[in-house]
């Protein structure tokens, strides 16, 4: 596993695997490779910063060249790692150059399309206010404030339910190693995690929470069951 996305030239198969999921000539989101992108990420903390190295250039490309829709897909790509990935993706996008290249995404030049603005605005909205009360990711708060101030205008913001389901909470909690999967092993399920439905989840969660209850304190289990709980009223 020490060697899955990893690679002898400067195009590393972590990377190809990115541009391949972001690839605008693609019919539809590639979620079995998403997923897989995320669980590496999971499985090796040191290539979070990897990962947001890349999708910067991502959002960078000319879109009156390559297309909006690598564009939209990048953004994809972005919300799956943040949503799936933890404190340690986090940090990453919690980075001035960082947000400032993402903002970049709506530059008047660029004349960018209703979908993507709004795509945009809610993403940092969104993580403005789910990491408000973490120091380390106060920039992003800040930032936030930034843009609005300079009148960029915001959708309006989202309950705090679908806050806490778009971006959980950034504290370090122990968890099962995800599966390892390489490249070549196909992918057990192309849905999303964000998208399985209440049964889905709730049949996942009996097969697996006496292994898992025993790993977590008890106010683990009890954010663990208020966060399912969510989900499963959302679905």
């Amino acid at each position: 596993m020490a060697s899955f996305f990893r690679g002898p030239f400067q195009s590393t198969p972590f990377q190809q695997a990115i541009e391949k999921a972001t690839d605008g000539n693609q019919p539809s989101e590639d979620w079995g490779l998403i997923m897989r992108i995320c669980d590496h990420v999971v499985m090796h903390e040191d290539s979070a910063k990897e990962a947001v190295k890349i999708i910067r250039k991502r959002l960078q490309i000319n879109p009156v060249t390559s297309g909006w829709r690598t564009i939209g897909l990048t953004l994809t790509l972005l919300e799956a790692l943040t949503k799936n990935c933890g404190k340690s993706f986090h940090l990453q996008i919690a980075q001035k150059d960082f947000l400032k290249d993402f903002r970049g995404v709506l530059a008047p030049k660029n004349s960018p399309p209703a979908a993507i603005q709004e795509k945009v605005l809610g993403m940092i909205q969104i993580w403005a206010l789910a990491f408000r009360d973490d120091p380390e990711l106060i920039v992003v708060g800040q930032f936030y404030e930034e843009c609005k101030q300079q009148g960029l205008e915001f959708p309006p913001a989202e309950p705090e339910n679908i806050i806490k389901a778009a971006v959980p909470a950034t504290g370090t909690i122990e968890r099962p190693a995800p599966v390892a999967r390489s490249m070549s092993q196909p992918a057990s399920a192309t849905m999303p995690r964000q998208d399985r439905s209440a049964s889905d989840i709730s049949s996942h969660q009996t097969i697996r929470e006496p292994t898992v209850l025993k790993q977590m304190t008890p106010e683990q289990i009890a954010k663990l069951r208020s966060e399912l709980d969510v989900v499963q009223t959302n679905a």
